[in-house]
């Protein structure tokens, strides 16, 4: 930011950026900094979408940041195993979600006899959803971030370097 720029000149910026970077992105699309918590996430709606809401809804303070950190991933040969470990991480959570809500639905219908289906629908859940946390920041995952976005994000912090 120069010394004319006001904040808010730097958030529109970063917008205009972000929106060059991201035009040819489309749903399923492996994204980096769709939030602030999390590096690589599968783009699940239109990215104009989530550009509207951060400039709308989140701090000033921390717009532009999270404008200049939201950019689809490109990675290369040597990442495609670790990326697909991630894809298979989100894949076997999506299966477990759906097992976990017909277990609910099942429940809620009669609660008898389907208690047990549900808590092993929810155990499957929550391994899923532990396998995917850990595939994302697998050392592999940790070294390509440190190349190709270079912000404090990690295991423990979010992009602006905050314990999580």
């Amino acid at each position: 930011m120069s010394t004319r720029d006001t904040p808010q000149d730097e958030i529109d910026r970063a917008a205009s950026e972000c929106r060059e970077a991201c035009k040819d992105s489309k749903i399923g699309d492996l994204m980096q900094h769709i939030h602030h918590g999390q590096w690589l996430e599968i783009l699940n709606e239109p990215v104009k979408n989530r550009i509207a809401f951060i400039i709308s809804t989140k701090q000033p303070s921390e717009r532009a940041e999270r404008l200049r950190r939201l950019r689809p991933f490109n990675f290369g040969k040597e990442w495609k195993k670790a990326y697909a470990d991630l894809k298979k991480a989100y894949a076997d959570q999506k299966k477990a979600d759906a097992a976990r809500e017909k277990a609910a639905a099942a429940r809620e219908k009669t609660f008898s006899g389907s208690c047990f289906a549900w808590k092993k629908a929810d155990a499957a859940w929550n391994k899923a959803y532990a396998a995917r946390k850990k595939a994302a920041v697998s050392p592999t995952m940790l070294k390509l971030h440190a190349e190709v976005c270079g912000c404090p994000w990690g295991p423990r912090t979010d992009i602006f370097g905050k314990e999580k």
